[in-house]
């Protein structure tokens, strides 16, 4: 068809022109390519732009692959679509009524030290709904927190009810292949996956995610595999971002997450900085290239595991067959010295050049 043409080939006036006379802006090729597929794939900025104008148009059809536009774009490594189709596509959260937010308490989805988050539903949507256990002002600053921190590489959060009561509640999106810590889990011991990743596709979205947050002076303190969440729909997104804290900010976290922190924050003060994170990116990518937990059969306590790593004594492993690119990044991430360690925009750097076909580079 004339529009597919236009799209791929980048004639910007011929899709105008096509649309204006009624083309339907959802036209899909022979292999289920939508109009705004075909624009990513060609990388098509500014056909991009138009097809996203279009009232009509569907951001969610997903291709043969079960990949929307914008999922597309995440695996082609092109963050600068992947901010054209979000910022075109997603709106402030809704803030509604308690009984907008239908909770399932039968189905948990995990419990942390005053949260709990269970199934449910919003408008017919499946989320994820997550309260308070008392209504504190912490869970109302995380909800804050959400709304001015947003990215097409987080959890994303989809309404808020009850705000002003003692149980505010929070909907967010429901990712449905669980945690990146069980995705591995499964990988070690040998079971079905219910979704296919790569190493790079991981880093790729746990770096634009960190980059973000830190663009934004956040800091998010508590990067775990558990806390990166699978989507066959979604892809890969980062959660927790409302557990994060401005610059400056310092550690009061329990043992849930302590074998991803950086040396630095086991120290009398426990301070956090932009550069604790990257160790934590780092020690993701060990367990993403071990398939092992870090620190996994070391036959040590608890304690003596932190103080080696507070003394630089102790890092999580790397295998023995790891890719000399990885292991060079794993290296620099979990350097002892916070400022040997790369920031977020250099690492996307990096791993952009493992990408073929790269068309953009991000900009400060």
């Amino acid at each position: 068809m004339d529009i597919i043409n236009a799209v791929s080939n980048g004639d910007r006036d011929t899709v105008v022109d096509l649309l204006s006379q009624g083309v339907d802006p959802n036209t899909t090729d022979e292999s289920g390519n939508t109009l705004l597929h075909l624009a990513v794939q060609s990388n098509q900025l500014k056909v991009l732009n138009v097809l996203l104008r279009s009232r009509k148009v569907d951001s969610t059809i997903r291709n043969q692959n079960g990949d929307t536009a914008i999922v597309l774009a995440m695996k082609l490594g092109n963050r600068d679509l992947v901010s054209k189709i979000y910022q075109a596509m997603h709106f402030p959260a809704h803030y509604v009524h308690d009984k907008d937010i239908i909770v399932d308490y039968d189905s948990s989805l995990g419990v942390g030290g005053i949260t709990m988050v269970y199934q449910g539903t919003f408008h017919g949507q499946k989320v994820a709904v997550k309260e308070s256990k008392a209504g504190d002002e912490d869970f109302k600053q995380e909800i804050k927190m959400m709304e001015l921190c947003r990215s097409p590489y987080f959890v994303e959060l989809i309404a808020v009810s009850d705000i002003y009561t003692t149980h505010p509640k929070m909907a967010l999106e429901f990712m449905d292949s669980g945690s990146l810590e069980g995705h591995i889990n499964a990988l070690r011991e040998g079971k079905p996956t219910k979704l296919k990743v790569t190493t790079l596709e991981v880093a790729w979205i746990l770096a634009n995610a960190i980059y973000d947050l830190h663009h934004a002076g956040i800091i998010h303190r508590d990067i775990k595999s558990s806390s990166i969440l699978l989507s066959s729909d979604k892809y890969i997104k980062l959660g927790g971002i409302g557990n994060g804290r401005e610059w400056g900010s310092r550690t009061n976290e329990g043992l849930n997450a302590v074998f991803s922190m950086a040396p630095e924050v086991f120290s009398s003060d426990g301070h956090y900085s932009t550069a604790s994170d990257i160790y934590s990116f780092g020690v993701v990518l060990t367990e993403l290239d071990t398939l092992e937990l870090p620190y996994a059969n070391l036959g040590l306590s608890p304690f003596k595991i932190f103080d080696r790593i507070r003394r630089g004594k102790l890092a999580p492993k790397i295998s023995s067959n790891c890719e000399p690119w990885l292991q060079s990044l794993i290296e620099h991430c979990l350097s002892f010295d916070p400022n040997k360690r790369p920031t977020a925009k250099e690492v996307i750097d990096i791993l952009q050049n493992r990408f073929p076909n790269l068309h953009e580079q991000i900009t400060e």
